[in-house]
């Protein structure tokens, strides 16, 4: 088009001039300036792949915020909704269907105590048990002391006296007591 308005002559002349032009440019640049203006070219260059890799994340982006925000989008996010309310309701439920069968059981439990407590009596008489305190305790007791009469059995007859052999394992055992008393009650 560029042909029928101006005549070839003239384009002849303007690219000479460029062509002159450039040539003068060439011939007046030294070499960093060349190596600036290649660096410049290619940044140039850079920036122009950059500007199309964000054009191309913008196009993306607006395409995702149309699936989510276009028409009949918030029907899609009213569906999200409703779908989550039912999951926690459902868990909703199930949770308190579990805390009342817990409720149950402990109130089963209490009814068990309440029982117990409806057979005592009220004023409760104030025994402080100090020496023996639980069965546990008692049974220890009654079987270190069989231990101690065994003992006491048994050494006083394999000694020659029976009156020392008694008199010496009677003492034996009651430093022993006397000393494991101390270990145990510090």
């Amino acid at each position: 088009m560029l042909n029928n308005v101006v005549p070839k002559g003239s384009l002849c002349r303007v690219n000479d001039g460029l062509n002159k032009l450039f040539t003068q440019i060439e011939n007046c640049t030294t070499e960093d300036e060349g190596k600036i203006n290649d660096e410049f070219g290619k940044t140039v260059l850079g920036m122009q792949a950059d500007i199309k890799d964000l054009k191309a994340n913008i196009t993306n982006s607006l395409t995702n915020v149309d699936q989510y925000f276009a028409t009949r989008s918030h029907d899609k996010v009213i569906d999200e909704v409703k779908q989550r309310n039912k999951e926690l309701k459902a868990k909703h439920e199930s949770l308190s269907h579990d805390i009342l069968e817990k409720e149950a059981i402990i109130n089963r439990s209490d009814q068990d105590f309440k029982d117990v407590k409806a057979t005592i009596p009220e004023p409760q008489p104030k025994k402080i048990l100090r020496f023996v305190e639980d069965y546990t305790l008692a049974v220890f007791i009654i079987s270190y002391l069989f231990l101690m009469i065994s003992g006491i059995c048994f050494y006083t007859l394999q000694s020659d006296s029976t009156l020392r052999g008694l008199i010496e394992s009677s003492l034996g055992s009651v430093i022993l007591t006397v000393v494991i008393f101390m270990l145990f009650f510090r």
